[in-house]
């Protein structure tokens, strides 16, 4: 395993510092951390490594919550070869002036981080145990095994076979502090380290995973209006048939917007959970769904269902979001067209009179956009 030297960010603004050492700083204990702090070894380890050293004020502040950009700024310091010069902005809250602009857009760059649904990055956000997992993997070069399903998932399971989750961090959603940082940092490049470690099942059995943040807008466009005029169209086609209105709920916006943007990032569309999996392999994404904390009621025999489109979409305007609308016609259109097919899945999911729930979820990227239609009778669990 290659274990890279990594520089800690000690901190952001003008109410911290940051000190950076070529070789080992003398050892000195922090006065705020005793030894019997469950940390305490590991940021002894980091200290004496010259990868940290502390505030101004001679403390380390082991319980602190460490922040995206911070965080970001240690992977980067971590890929001292790869380096070239960071111009353009890459989320509109990252600053060309900020101190943390170059190492985020670099991260960006060579796919290590990526920004929320809305195009931004949120520096000054406390990390969440899976975001700083997708992080300090990457950056270690850890073995990945891919896993469609779960986003998160590959990251979490290969620091756990390295035995680097802390025991403090009990479920996916946790705020990483700087103790925990030095901890994961001192289990990956410490010889010998054999302490007791989170895994992935482990904390499976805790609070539900994660979901992505509500998706409440995308670059310039009014995503309230797209959604809006989706469901208009929906149940109008359901009025024609005297069949009840649908409604939206926001826990299938999550999982139709997981996998759009899942979709987004290998550049096409599919149904498949897993490679090799049948076109559509009910069992397997009813599993995704458990997976994201969702089940469902079963009325007589129906339970949820998905429908996915993608299609052209490109837009230079100030506001997209007519622009959006008339390319996800398209898809809606070709939904009703199998009207009088013998095939007819996504128009048999719109006039479904058991379906009462939906969700949709669209990532716009790179000239296409990326559609998901989760419809549902009830949710039972999440």
């Amino acid at each position: 395993m290659d274990m890279r030297f990594l520089t800690v960010l000690l901190a952001i603004g003008s109410a911290f510092a940051i000190f950076l050492t070529s070789a080992p700083a003398s050892l000195a204990s922090f006065p705020d951390v005793p030894s019997t702090h469950p940390n305490a070894e590991a940021i002894e380890y980091v200290q004496g490594e010259g990868i940290v050293s502390g505030h101004p004020d001679g403390s380390y502040k082991p319980d602190l919550k460490i922040n995206r950009a911070e965080f970001t700024k240690i992977i980067v310091e971590a890929l001292p070869n790869m380096r070239p010069h960071i111009r353009e902005t890459c989320f509109p809250d990252v600053p060309a002036d900020s101190w943390f602009h170059e190492p985020v857009c670099l991260a960006k760059h060579w796919g290590i981080i990526g920004g929320y649904p809305d195009g931004t990055f949120k520096p000054a956000q406390n990390i969440s145990f899976v975001e700083a997992a997708k992080i300090i993997a990457t950056g270690f070069g850890l073995s990945i095994a891919p896993d469609q399903n779960i986003w998160y998932k590959p990251f979490v399971r290969a620091l756990g076979e390295q035995k680097a989750i802390p025991t403090s961090i009990t479920d996916f959603e946790h705020k990483i502090t700087r103790g925990e940082m030095a901890e994961m940092i001192y289990r990956l490049k410490a010889e010998g380290v054999n302490k007791s470690s989170q895994t992935y099942e482990t904390l499976a059995g805790t609070p539900s995973p994660p979901t992505p943040p509500i998706q409440t807008s995308i670059p310039n466009i009014d995503l309230s209006r797209v959604r809006q005029t989706w469901l208009d169209w929906l149940n109008g086609a359901r009025a024609d048939q005297s069949l009840a209105p649908y409604s939206y709920d926001d826990r299938l916006h999550q999982t139709a917007l997981t996998w759009s943007q899942l979709s987004a990032e290998k550049g096409e569309m599919s149904h498949q959970r897993n490679p090799g999996d049948s076109y559509y392999d009910y069992s397997k994404i009813e599993q995704w769904f458990k997976d994201q904390g969702l089940t469902f009621k079963n009325v007589n025999r129906v339970t949820f269902t998905e429908n996915i489109g993608w299609g052209t979409y490109r837009c230079s305007e100030s506001d997209c979001t007519d622009k959006l609308i008339e390319a996800i016609r398209i898809t809606f259109d070709f939904y009703m067209a199998e009207k009088n097919k013998e095939y007819k899945p996504h128009y048999n999911s719109i006039m479904n009179q058991y379906f009462q729930l939906i969700g949709l979820g669209i990532v716009a990227r790179n000239g296409k956009y990326f559609l998901t239609v989760h419809y549902a009778t009830e949710i039972t669990s999440g």
